[in-house]
């Protein structure tokens, strides 16, 4: 390397645009063209296996329909910015882009961008379509939240507003810290409760833990005994919430299953759902 690199800006006519930027030696300070921004190098032992890659920032890229292209030096600027602060996320991401494409790169960000070179950005099939994250993936894996996860072949959709579901065989679990395998176990046993409580149907399978985060757990809820399965998952889910951080409330102490942690959140997923 002699010291610099560059980034290629194409608009939408084809009409390509180089900008250099030159490195200081020795450090992590990018001498840039207007002005000089400090990043900070990502500290030792806390990058491996979570560094921000090549096919991670086009992917990016084409999913925001941005008319750009990384190379090499650009990735590793991207991951001293992002890798550095432990934060995976399309929020975080779009930050470290912003900040390293914006102070270095000729002062756009990736908003101005789409207007400094007049590139639409209507919806496409690929906007509307839901975003599916593999639970391998390292966001997940890092305890972030999607609407949809795909764990062994199964997609599992998140409930929520609009979203909610049909006939269940299958469910995960999103637990706001990561748990242990005592912890993990307990979550299922009192989530378990709750559904012999409130679905009676045939009783739920053992946890899988698909992430440090997370457990998948089968059920079929088309066995409830329930008159109204929807109404009844409903209130289901308040109570798994309730057991999580409080435990269950038998009358007899000896009965009572203790809660995972006082304060622990949980997001639910399923594998069949509707929408509004």
């Amino acid at each position: 390397m002699d010291g610099r690199i560059s980034q290629i800006i194409v608009d939408k006519n084809g009409h390509s645009k180089t900008v250099w930027v030159s490195l200081d030696k020795g450090s992590a300070t990018l001498a840039a063209t207007r002005n000089r921004i400090p990043v900070s190098a990502p500290p030792s032992g806390k990058t491996s296996g979570n560094k921000v890659t090549s096919s991670d920032i086009e992917r990016w890229i084409d999913r925001n329909e941005l008319p750009l292209s990384g190379d090499e030096d650009f990735v590793d600027l991207v991951n001293a910015t992002i890798v550095a602060s432990g934060k995976y996320s399309d929020s975080s991401f779009q930050a470290a882009y912003d900040q390293v494409f914006h102070d270095n790169f000729g002062g756009y960000s990736v908003d101005s961008l789409r207007a400094a070179l007049a590139v639409e950005h209507s919806p496409s099939d690929s906007d509307s379509a839901p975003l599916v994250v593999n639970s391998n993936d390292y966001r997940v894996r890092a305890g972030e939240v999607f609407d949809q996860v795909e764990y062994d072949g199964i997609t599992y959709n998140r409930s929520r507003d609009g979203v909610y579901p049909t006939d269940v065989y299958s469910m995960r679990f999103q637990f706001s810290r990561e748990l242990n395998e005592d912890e993990a176990k307990l979550a299922r046993d009192l989530i378990a409760y709750a559904w012999a409580s409130r679905i009676r149907g045939e009783q739920l399978s053992d946890e899988d833990q698909d992430t440090p985060f997370s457990i998948v757990i089968g059920g079929d809820s088309t066995k409830s005994r329930s008159d109204d399965t929807g109404f009844a998952l409903s209130q289901w889910e308040d109570m798994v919430r309730e057991y999580i951080s409080e435990g269950t409330k038998q009358k007899d102490e000896s009965l009572r299953i203790p809660p995972v942690d006082p304060g622990l959140t949980v997001e639910i997923y399923y594998d069949n759902v509707a929408g509004d």
